[in-house]
């Protein structure tokens, strides 16, 4: 599928491309999901355009995705990465119109292996 593309290009750090299959996926009359800005929030991170972050997630409201716990999530996730407090105060404003708070994020949270603790003790 065309999301599927939009990711291969996001790990890739191709934003440019990521974008312009999105660009593709709406010109063919495919309407984007929840996962598709996902994707290109991970392109903005991964080819440090995080300059797009706040265009890309304009876009997905002006296609009338609704973000979920996870869009937002990466999105402060990537804010974060670059210090950005100001855009993870307004992302998490905008949260709460979604009903989503910062609770909702611990289920993307992965705990360290035991393996960790155990190295730290000895």
């Amino acid at each position: 599928t065309l999301n599927t593309l939009i990711k291969a290009f996001a790990h890739a750090g191709q934003f440019d491309k990521s974008y312009q299959t999105y660009q593709f996926l709406l010109e063919s009359s495919f309407e984007p999901i929840d996962r598709t800005f996902i994707y290109l929030i991970r392109a903005c991170r991964l080819s440090d355009q995080y300059d797009k972050i706040f265009e890309i997630y304009e876009e997905m409201l002006k296609q009338k995705v609704q973000p979920s716990a996870l869009f937002f999530f990466r999105t402060i996730e990537a804010l974060n990465e670059i210090g950005d407090e100001n855009g993870i105060i307004k992302l998490k404003e905008e949260m709460t119109k979604y009903g989503i708070t910062e609770k909702d994020f611990d289920k993307f949270m992965k705990p360290l292996p035991l393996e960790s603790f155990e190295q730290e003790i000895t």
